[in-house]
């Protein structure tokens, strides 16, 4: 994912990754074992509260 390090700029650190992939809503944060940006895992947010 080419915009992944503008994110980590704006966010100042790891941003959360959002997967939107069909009805599965889910998130992974920083530090997680799951932690990866992948296709599939095309959302990024700045804090966990602007993910919702």
């Amino acid at each position: 994912m080419a915009s992944y390090p503008l994110h980590v700029i704006r966010c100042g650190g790891l941003p959360i990754v959002g997967l939107g992939f069909a009805a599965a809503m889910s998130y992974r944060l920083p530090g997680s074992d799951t932690y990866a940006v992948t296709p599939l895992r095309d959302r990024l947010f700045r804090t966990e509260g602007a993910r919702r």
